[in-house]
């Protein structure tokens, strides 16, 4: 399965209930670890599993993106990606290298958003010196972006679960937050919540897709504007 496989053909069917239940995006997780703060969201339970009604998560990812639509078409605005679970990472790196968009998919580092001062001057030694002795958090910080000057505008979580602390620092900072609750995870402390499974691989290679068409049609509008003002 390709990361970038034919998401411009597949625009049309993303927002599909089919695509959805083929993703088994309505799947959650044993009822007896289901957060009750989830109810809204829940249907039914199928072989002990709670089903989330996949109405309402078209619903809530059409008005995400509107979200994230209005950011990426802002200009100066930036938005953090964050996939560092096993079934995602790859998936966030691949989606942030190819828009240039800044992401975290391995352990988050406390501090990163409430304590951005600090960060971003870090950021600024391993742009001096990128073969410092800490590789890993040089690896964490070069993937939130050396030219990254703010703190980001919209986070977006594919797995919320496992980012609590990171969720809870948005939270402090007064940054909106898009994420994916899972069946036993607290949506309130979400802006923009988007309740559906969040331990697919298919699951999350269909989030991702979803986003990426947003980040492609920005792409393309800001290639027409680039000529519109080639041609005065």
């Amino acid at each position: 399965m390709k990361f970038t496989e034919s998401v411009e053909k597949q625009g049309s069917t993303l927002h599909h209930l089919d695509e959805y239940f083929k993703a088994s995006i309505h799947l959650g997780h044993r009822h007896s670890r289901w957060n009750p703060k989830m109810s809204s969201f829940i249907v039914g339970s199928r072989n002990g599993l709670d089903v989330i009604d996949l109405n309402q998560t078209v619903t809530c990812v059409k008005k995400a993106l509107k979200v994230f639509r209005t950011l990426l078409n802002k200009k100066g605005s930036t938005i953090l990606l964050v996939g560092n679970c096993r079934e995602n990472a790859l998936f966030t790196s691949a989606l942030g290298r190819k828009y240039g968009i800044p992401f975290v998919n391995a352990k988050w580092v406390g501090g990163t958003l409430t304590n951005w001062k600090v960060f971003s001057r870090r950021l600024k030694t391993i742009s001096n010196n990128p073969k410092g002795k800490n590789k890993k958090m040089a690896t964490y910080l070069s993937n939130i972006k050396k030219t990254q000057r703010k703190a980001p505008d919209l986070v977006v979580f594919f797995n919320v679960k496992g980012n609590e602390i990171a969720v809870n620092e948005a939270a402090i900072s007064g940054v909106p937050v898009i994420g994916i609750v899972d069946s036993d995870t607290d949506p309130e402390s979400i802006t923009y919540p988007i309740p559906g499974n969040d331990d697919s691989v298919r699951g999350h290679y269909l989030y991702t897709q979803i986003f990426e068409l947003e980040l492609e049609e920005a792409l393309k509008n800001r290639r027409k504007k680039t000529k519109q003002y080639k041609r005065y």
